[in-house]
């Protein structure tokens, strides 16, 4: 039974919650791979240009997959002690409303629910919730100050990685807008050394083939007795650049004397190989690996940054508000008032500011835990 139970947890662990986290990571991986190796190292000339890039790219990287670990790994402050009931003391204090304000007032609890209810109690995990405080159905517990359930990271936001989670989606669209301006701006190049100079190369392997074939079959005619060298001159001149050459060259040294022109024809079958090899890359020619790998990122965090735009908008208001997303749709109240999502509101946006982001400026753009507070208790408007 309880190797059961061990295996059931198990399976919850590798719920299909963790795909999307899994394949953030993936694709986090492979830009890596397109930006610095194939894009940088392999396509770029400018020493400088490919250093300040790299350069910024890096930065912006390391503090996305830092915000993006920090919220994943921070662990969750749990419930103070003093908040914990079993069951049957909380329906003891339930039934008496005197009993009930007394344990309010001494857990420093100032809200209520929009159905008046002096204390919420979480049957779950044992405890009266503090303020601002919910339970999560997919964490199964109880989180300070929680914001919401975020699937691309597979975590409550909240009291504990609020300020990652603000930090992260902000770098996420830093680095989308950086990834999206410098690839649009390299395609180009990118475009011209696969078109442009498979066109070169084109032309230079018409010279290789022209001079390759007739230097060939002079050399193996040149046995043939019956057939003047002048005319053999002539005829080679002539000849344009044609995948046919290939096979007649070799049709022709297979007719000539074998112990007269056995090393000619090894030469000329080494010559007619490299030069077929050739002739199939130039009719091959397209769109190389890194320019269909440098479109696709560019159009994945095109969408990104798309998308991206209104959750920024509307985290940044609210933090201006010192609202969290569950305060919106379920507004609390002091003792006697209505409903009210703006009671943590202090009226300054730079207040507001540092109950996430902390007093000091100069941490505010770091993946630190600098918020205010001990999560429980929060000041209130008056």
């Amino acid at each position: 039974m309880r190797n059961y139970e061990k295996a059931k947890k198990c399976v919850k662990k590798l719920r299909l919650e963790w795909v999307l986290v899994l394949a953030e990571i993936a694709l986090t991986g492979w830009t890596y791979y397109v930006y610095v190796w194939l894009m940088c190292y392999q396509t770029l000339q400018d020493r400088v240009e490919v250093s300040i890039l790299l350069s910024v790219y890096h930065l912006l990287f390391i503090l996305k997959v830092w915000c993006f670990l920090k919220t994943i790994l921070t662990p969750r402050i749990p419930v103070p002690p003093e908040f914990h009931f079993d069951e049957k003391t909380w329906n003891q204090i339930e039934l008496d409303s005197s009993l009930q304000q007394q344990t309010k007032v001494f857990l420093g609890v100032k809200t209520t629910t929009i159905s008046n209810k002096t204390l919420n109690y979480c049957y779950i995990c044992g405890n009266v919730k503090p303020d601002r405080c919910h339970h999560c159905s997919r964490c199964g517990t109880c989180v300070l100050r929680m914001d919401h359930h975020c699937p691309w990271v597979n975590r409550c936001v909240g009291f504990h990685n609020h300020k990652f989670f603000f930090l992260l989606i902000h770098y996420t669209f830093t680095y989308s807008m950086f990834l999206v301006i410098t690839c649009t701006g390299t395609l180009p190049r990118i475009w011209r050394r696969d078109w442009v100079g498979n066109l070169i190369n084109n032309e230079e392997i018409g010279r290789t083939l022209r001079n390759t074939s007739a230097a060939f079959m002079l050399k193996a005619r040149s046995s043939l007795s019956e057939i003047p060298t002048a005319e053999l001159t002539a005829n080679a001149t002539s000849l344009t650049v044609s995948k046919s050459l290939i096979p007649a060259a070799l049709a022709i040294s297979a007719s000539a004397p074998s112990s007269s022109s056995s090393s000619s024809t090894a030469e000329a079958a080494a010559a007619a190989s490299t030069a077929s090899s050739r002739t199939s890359l130039v009719d091959d020619a397209g769109l190389s690996p890194v320019f269909i790998q440098v479109v696709a990122v560019i159009f994945i965090y095109l969408v990104i940054m798309i998308s991206l735009v209104p959750l920024l908008t509307f985290h940044n208001q609210l933090l201006d508000g010192n609202i969290t997303t569950l305060e919106v749709y379920r507004p609390v109240s002091l003792p006697n008032c209505k409903g009210n999502s703006e009671i943590f509101d202090l009226g300054s946006v730079s207040a507001n500011h540092k109950q996430i982001m902390g007093s000091q400026l100069w941490l505010w753009p770091f993946p630190v835990f600098t918020s205010l507070g001990d999560g429980v208790h929060y000041p209130v408007q008056g």
